[in-house]
């Protein structure tokens, strides 16, 4: 193993091998290469690896299959007959050559088998079928319209398969069959980037009253070589939204190790608000192809935080959410938002569902209901997030707003929708954001399973790749269990937009909200809740809720007289098990409560 630490000024630079380049010893999955169409020339392009709808990526598999550890090339041919359930008649052609095989007939693994046993070298395998959810750039695995991986197909265990295999969407294998049909020679390559997961600013879309000095330009580094590196020259180049370059950073690291996996932090700076999509370009000087050129962007917007890119993609997030039964149609997604040193208010959300229309055709009746909730992230004022397992569970004591949009008939695939917020504890419109703090902004929606009504997809972009911040993931997926780098493929939009701070548009004292503490026993409770009131609250006519953030639904309303010092009960016992947010109000305003019932 080899580890070299660079510190110089305030640069940090990593080199280390942990493992190799390519990690998997069996199957052809995300090993960090690119499936690249070198010719002809027409249909030239680099597919990345993944299932997003709406990119035409290409898939793999982890059980069967060969590891792929360094580039190669090949020609490629179809295996005859094209669905490769039985011994192949061309064997000689497909010797030394990349077999092309049609979807269907067979299991996948078999088909690549006979591919195999006829010489070729590798294999891919293309759509062909036109079931309910796949287009041409998304394959869904039979009607059930979940996403293809050739690994949950058939008997994905077949260990004498040595060669690679990769499933192509209808789009590519259109093109790919299509050139061949017109006599042309198609090569496609294996290839490794010397760069991968570029990042720019903290969060791709920042207000321009919150522009901040950017610290986390970066890249990953990877000698794809057998021999040490020496020199290596990484450069970002920034270019402003009229196409002026506006910044240069670069950095020489004196020495790599071969197949070293390296971390490239570039300095911080600052770049002028402009309004508009800025671009940064990152090379380096021992890789020249034109996969070993990189794009990351960010913009200065008006007044909009956005951890997405802006450019919607098709079909959204929801029903393609696999993951086993407490995650299945549950897209909950939080957007991180941080303030710079001058105080604003957050004024809206808004979010997009790709499918609104759907939803309705099962069940017109039924009430769709969306949660929009804005968090305080940095509880205890520290710098560091207190994020780490769910949002309810580490942020509930720092929820600021809460809000209910009811999905309409009249709402249009992937338009934004707007939700504005209220301060949870004062009532006033908007919330105040604090100078250089962490807030999350979350829009959620769960179905109930009882209900025959197709799933709500959340709008999404490509996904957008970010620097690890401690305690502070920028795009989390989260309900019981947080997935800190997101989604796999998309980042889902939640943006939040804010105004300027003036003090008279809002109730005095808003900038430091008194919060009226509750105690609440048992928590978690079975059959009763005793809730402890402060002295303000008591005497007083209070109406009290329990909100169940699963299934978004007031599960309990009441009017009650509490006397002084009196501490009221309420009886649960007849509510369902989950996560609640009590919500008690009267004339001082509102505060609001965790709860948790259990069974």
């Amino acid at each position: 193993m080899c580890k070299i630490s660079l510190i110089i000024g305030t640069i940090c630079f990593l080199c280390w091998m942990p493992k190799p380049i390519a990690q998997n010893l069996l199957g052809t999955n995300d090993d960090g290469f690119l499936v690249h169409i070198a010719s002809p020339i027409s249909i030239r392009q680099s597919l990345d690896h993944g299932s997003a709808k709406g990119i035409c990526q290409w898939v793999g598999q982890t059980n069967w299959g060969a590891d792929i550890t360094k580039d190669f090339c090949g020609e490629v041919v179809w295996a005859q007959d094209s669905f490769a359930c039985n011994t192949l008649t061309n064997a000689a052609a497909l010797q030394g050559k990349i077999a092309l095989i049609r979807r269907g007939e067979c299991s996948m693994a078999k088909k690549v088998e006979y591919a195999q046993q006829a010489g070729a070298v590798a294999a891919v395998i293309l759509n062909h079928h036109e079931f309910p959810c796949d287009e041409p750039c998304s394959s869904s695995a039979y009607q059930d319209c979940l996403p293809i991986y050739i690994s949950s197909l058939h008997d994905d265990q077949n260990t004498s398969v040595n060669i690679p295999a990769v499933f192509l969407e209808r789009g590519t294998g259109e093109q790919i069959s299509q050139a061949l049909e017109q006599g042309e020679k198609v090569e496609l390559c294996f290839l490794f980037p010397s760069m991968t997961k570029p990042t720019a600013a903290s969060i791709f879309g920042v207000p321009m009253d919150q522009v901040d000095t950017m610290k986390h330009i970066s890249v990953r580094y990877h000698n794809t070589s057998d021999t040490v590196q020496e020199n290596i020259q990484f450069r970002a180049s920034i270019t402003n939204p009229f196409g002026v370059q506006v910044g240069e950073l670069t950095y020489q690291m004196p020495v790599c190790s071969p197949d070293a996996d390296s971390l490239v932090k570039f300095p911080p700076i600052f770049l002028p608000p402009t309004l508009g999509r800025f671009s940064v370009q990152y090379t380096n000087n021992h890789y020249f192809r034109h996969i070993d050129t990189l794009y990351q962007y960010f913009e200065h917007t008006e007044n909009t935080y956005a951890t997405d890119n802006g450019v919607i993609l098709p079909g959204g997030i929801g029903d393609t959410l696999t993951y086993p039964d407490v995650f299945k149609c549950i897209p909950m997604a939080g957007s991180l938002v941080l303030t710079a040193d001058n105080p604003s208010v957050a004024s809206y959300a808004t979010f997009g569902v790709a499918n609104p229309q759907e939803v309705y055709e099962l069940n017109p009746t039924e009430e769709v209901n969306i949660g929009v909730v804005l968090y305080d992230a940095d509880l205890d004022n520290n710098g560091i997030g207190n994020l780490t397992s769910s949002f309810f569970d580490d942020l509930g004591d720092g929820l600021l707003a809460y809000e209910q949009y009811v999905l309409s008939e009249n709402d249009q695939p992937d338009a934004l929708i707007k939700v504005y917020l209220n301060d949870l504890n004062s009532g006033s419109p908007g919330v105040f954001l604090k100078p250089n703090h962490a807030y999350y902004l979350v829009v959620f929606y769960w179905k109930d399973p009882a209900l025959d009504f197709n799933c709500l997809n959340f709008s999404v972009t490509k996904k957008v790749e970010y620097l690890w911040q401690e305690g502070l993931p920028v795009a989390p997926f989260s309900f019981v269990l947080l997935f800190p780098d997101g989604m796999p493929d998309v980042t889902m939009i939640a943006r939040l937009h804010t105004e300027a701070f003036q003090p008279a548009k809002l109730d005095p004292g808003l900038t430091s909200v008194k919060k009226y503490p509750v105690i609440i026993t048992p928590n978690p409770a079975s059959d009763v809740l005793k809730v402890e009131l402060p002295a303000e609250l008591t005497g007083q006519a209070l109406h009290f809720s329990l909100l169940h953030l699963e299934s978004v639904k007031v599960a309990l309303s009441l009017d009650l007289q509490v006397n002084q010092g009196e501490s009221p009960s309420l009886n649960v016992k007849n509510l369902p098990p989950g996560a609640y947010l009590m919500r008690i109000s009267g004339t001082f305003g509102f505060t609001v409560a965790p709860v948790v019932i259990v069974r």
